[in-house]
């Protein structure tokens, strides 16, 4: 009889400051790869990141909260632009 998988307990614990400040660290460079580039890409920032999509999209979402990008269809434009548009 083979034992049953076990699965990670997830806590109620808030993150810590390191995984704070990497989440911070990358959507910085976030922003910065959309500034410099033009717009940005879900699927590239999650292997450059070596992180998953969802991560990115999370990243994505609380840059365009703070007004920094603007969501597209598979990922960003930093909002400068959008707004310096003719």
């Amino acid at each position: 009889m083979t034992e049953p998988e076990s699965y990670p307990v997830l806590s109620a614990e808030p993150m810590s400051e390191t995984t704070t400040r990497l989440q911070h660290d990358r959507q910085t460079e976030i922003y910065s790869l959309a500034v410099s580039r033009g717009s940005v890409e879900v699927a590239d920032l999650a292997k450059r990141f070596a992180v998953t999509t969802e991560t990115i999209r999370r990243d994505l979402s609380e840059l365009q909260e703070r007004g920094q990008l603007r969501r597209v269809h598979g990922g960003a434009v930093p909002t400068e632009r959008v707004h310096h548009e003719p």
